[in-house]
């Protein structure tokens, strides 16, 4: 399970539905308060950015029928440097790169 923290943009349509389940898994993790150690996450970062995913993927005219409830006892100070992320993300899926180049061409 991870975050990456790109800008969802970026993200292509599959990446973009797996992080939207893995925010998903990452907070029932969180509820239950059971070992986050082996997840790539921003446990303070979760409610938000299942926002900006559900918003994408709407925008993709993708379904989306799964709130999720904010959650107001993370202690988890863990951050996610999102240049790194990238890198590893547009390296490792053409799909993405594609997005990244498209989407660079639209706001120049």
């Amino acid at each position: 399970m991870r975050m990456w923290m790109v800008d969802v943009r970026y993200m292509c349509d599959a990446h973009l539905r797996q992080e939207h389940n893995d925010v998903h898994a990452i907070q029932r993790r969180l509820r239950a308060k059971t070992s986050t150690t082996d997840i790539i996450a921003e446990p303070m970062s979760v409610f938000k950015r299942h926002e900006a995913l559900a918003h994408e993927m709407l925008k993709r005219n993708f379904a989306h029928n799964s709130p999720l409830k904010k959650l107001h006892s993370v202690n988890k100070d863990q951050i996610i440097w999102s240049t790194e992320s990238l890198a590893e993300l547009l390296a490792g899926c053409k799909s993405c790169r594609e997005r990244v180049l498209n989407a660079q061409s639209v706001d120049s």
